[in-house]
């Protein structure tokens, strides 16, 4: 299945989509190690090699997990109120989910 490259870029985490057509843009991003990338250009997950700055690329695998939300906990990354939020609740295996989110 081909990807169009800005997505494959969002999709290892690096970036938002937005933010790696900028990437391509400015020339940072290769494709299968001696082609400049051109916005719109589609990939192969399985065939193509991405890198950006020299670091090759994998899209990360997706992740579902069910929570059950205690009552008077915020859906939110921090309160200034100092209330408890979602992220304070999470194991610490699961801490680079909000690294991902952000």
């Amino acid at each position: 299945m081909r990807l169009r490259l800005q997505k494959y870029i969002a999709q290892s985490g690096i970036c938002s989509r937005r933010a790696a057509e900028s990437l391509i843009k400015e020339g940072k991003v290769v494709l299968n190690g001696n082609q400049i990338a051109q916005i719109g250009e589609s990939v192969d997950p399985g065939l193509d090699t991405v890198s950006v700055d020299g670091r090759t690329l994998k899209p990360l695998t997706k992740q579902y997990f069910l929570f059950h939300k205690p009552a008077k906990v915020l859906c939110s990354r921090k309160d200034p109120a100092g209330r408890s939020c979602f992220y304070d609740l999470l194991p610490v295996t699961m801490t680079h989910l909000e690294k991902l989110i952000t």
